[in-house]
């Protein structure tokens, strides 16, 4: 088995040139990953605000809700405690009004 001496030159130039493009790939890879990174950390904190201003919403909605849920709740009770005096008022005066059953 004889290999001529151009045939190892060209298998040894062919290797360092795919080693060489091998770690050039490795080297672009690692610029867009820090390209990459430097961009998550400048759009970090704009992420968080905006996070943080999307729970803030949340939570003035959910407290809104609950306020008008005990609003309507404590406007029930006004209806019929007033309903509930005025039937009072109408007994005592020996006077009732009809009441619908279901």
């Amino acid at each position: 088995m004889f290999n001529p001496q151009n045939v190892r030159r060209r298998v040894a130039d062919e290797q360092v040139r795919t080693d060489r493009l091998a770690q050039i790939k490795t080297a672009n890879m690692s610029m867009v990953r820090c390209q990459w990174e430097a961009s998550q950390m400048r759009m970090d904190p704009m992420k968080r605000q905006r996070f943080v201003e999307k729970e803030v919403a949340n939570e003035i909605e959910q407290g809104n809700r609950e306020l008008i849920l005990l609003r309507r709740a404590r406007m029930k009770e006004f209806l019929e405690a007033e309903a509930a005096g005025f039937e009072a008022s109408l007994n005592a005066r020996g006077l009732a009004f009809a009441k619908h059953r279901q």
